[in-house]
């Protein structure tokens, strides 16, 4: 299960929930790609997850440096960019983020 969160013409990067029915702890069941331009990947384990979705430590804001863009972030991944035509509302696009880590954490959304 993915969410496309930023398109441009030299980007794009997507959040991704990888549901394990039975992973390790340290395995990575979430995680960001951007590619293209400073391309780069980050993943968060299944014990990051817990923590995350327990602590609510999911935000974002609809304001960037950047016009049509927001910014998210995600446990100790601050301040990523999303496109306003991808996801208009940021309360909730936060709720989709959720879900999606619910998704990776258990499966269901």
């Amino acid at each position: 299960m993915k969410i496309l969160v930023l398109e441009n013409s030299v980007q794009t990067a997507y959040l991704i929930g990888c549901y394990n029915q039975s992973p390790k702890i340290e395995d990575v069941i979430f995680k960001y790609s951007l590619q293209g331009k400073n391309a780069t990947e980050w993943g968060l384990n299944f014990r990051q997850v817990s923590v995350i979705l327990a602590g609510s430590d999911v935000k974002v804001t609809s304001k960037s440096k950047y016009s049509s863009t927001g910014m998210f972030t995600i446990g100790c991944y601050k301040n990523w960019l999303y496109n306003h035509n991808l996801h208009q509302n940021a309360s909730i696009f936060e709720d989709e983020i959720i879900k999606l880590l619910q998704f990776s954490l258990y499966g269901i959304s």
